[in-house]
């Protein structure tokens, strides 16, 4: 079964020019970073702005 997760941060300065992967694990640790691996190569974590 899959389930939409929908979530939104604000980076911290301490996380201004990290890697998306780097930050989303720092902001995301409920998700290991092969999931949020997955979903960056997938399109589905995404950066705006």
């Amino acid at each position: 079964m899959s389930r939409i997760v929908e979530a939104t941060q604000r980076v911290p300065a301490s996380l201004a020019g990290a890697r998306l992967d780097q930050a989303a694990a720092e902001l995301f640790s409920d998700y290991s970073r092969e999931r949020l691996k997955a979903w960056i190569n997938a399109g589905e974590l995404t950066v705006d702005g």
